[in-house]
């Protein structure tokens, strides 16, 4: 490799090692957004109860639009949260009795 093509290398890491270095130091704590999560999974029970009625024979659970919505705003161990308690809302939901 030449001088100048080294030279141009380690120049490129340099700037790419200070950017990082900068944004890692300037990140903040984000705040648990417990808003979100009790609207999202307030909602995913509230689907879980009533059945989509369709012209065609199809099953289609309304909840994991919730669940899609969940992935993309919330964090990973409110996921799992929100999906655990969607779904033990449906199980409750299947003891009472079939769906309106």
């Amino acid at each position: 490799m030449s001088r100048s093509a080294r030279a141009y290398v380690y120049t490129v890491i340099f700037a790419a090692a200070a950017v990082s270095v900068d944004t890692v130091l300037s990140l903040t704590p984000s705040p648990i957004p417990w808003l979100t999560f009790v609207a999202l999974t307030l909602l995913g029970i509230f689907t879980t109860f009533y059945r989509v009625e369709s012209a065609h024979p199809i099953s289609l659970q309304a909840e994991t639009i919730f669940f899609f919505a969940g992935v993309f705003l919330l964090p990973d161990w409110m996921i799992l949260a929100q999906v655990s308690t969607v779904l033990l809302g449906a199980w409750l939901g299947q003891r009472r009795g079939p769906a309106r």
